[in-house]
C-alpha cells in the first residue's frame, strides 16, 4: 500500500509541477498564462484519471503496474511538450518535461527502493531523496516565483 501512494504522490508532484481548463495548443502563439494553466490542469486531471484506470482500486502496486505508470508518464510529458508555453516560462516548460521523464525513467528504481524501506518515513526519505523528484520540487517553486499558482494541483495524482 505505500509503495502506490508514494507513487501516485511522486506523480502527483509532476502533475503539481504544471498549471491550471482550456486554450490552443496547436497554434505557434505561444499561450497566455491562463490558457497554459488550464490545459497543464486539463492534462493533469487526465493524467490522474488514467493512472486511476491502469492501476486500478488496488491499493497494492506491483512491478506489472510500473510499465502502465511509465505509459502514463511518456503519454503526459508527450502532451505537455506539445503545449506552446508563454515566452516567461518557455525555459521552464523545457525542464518540466525533462523533469517528467527522468521520472518516468527513474520509477523501478524508485518502487524497488520503496520496498526496502522499513517503514513509511524512510519510504518518504526515499521518495524525496530521488534527483527526479528534488527537479519537480525545485520547478514548482521556479514557476511559482513566476507568478503560476499551481498549488490546487498538488492531489491531482490522487482522486476518489
Amino acid at each position: 500500500m505505500k509503495r502506490l501512494l508514494v507513487v501516485l504522490a511522486a506523480i502527483g508532484l509532476v502533475a503539481a509541477g504544471c498549471g491550471g481548463g482550456s486554450g490552443d495548443s496547436s497554434s505557434s502563439t505561444p499561450l497566455t498564462k491562463a490558457q497554459y494553466q488550464a490545459q497543464l490542469q486539463q492534462l493533469s486531471n487526465e493524467i490522474g484519471a488514467q493512472l486511476r484506470e491502469k492501476v486500478g482500486a488496488s491499493t497494492q502496486l506491483k512491478k506489472s503496474d510500473i510499465p502502465k505508470l511509465q505509459d502514463s508518464l511518456d503519454s503526459f510529458a508527450d502532451k505537455v511538450e506539445a503545449l506552446n508555453p508563454p515566452t516567461d516560462v518557455a525555459d521552464l516548460h523545457v525542464r518540466l518535461v525533462a523533469a517528467m521523464r527522468a521520472l518516468s525513467d527513474d520509477l523501478p528504481s524508485l518502487v524497488n527502493d520503496l520496498d526496502k524501506a522499513s517503514d513509511p518515513s524512510a519510504a518518504i526519505a526515499a521518495l524525496f531523496g530521488r534527483k527526479s523528484i528534488q527537479s519537480l520540487l525545485t520547478l514548482q517553486q521556479a514557476y511559482k516565483d513566476k507568478g503560476y499558482d499551481i498549488s490546487s494541483l498538488l492531489n491531482a495524482g490522487a482522486g476518489p
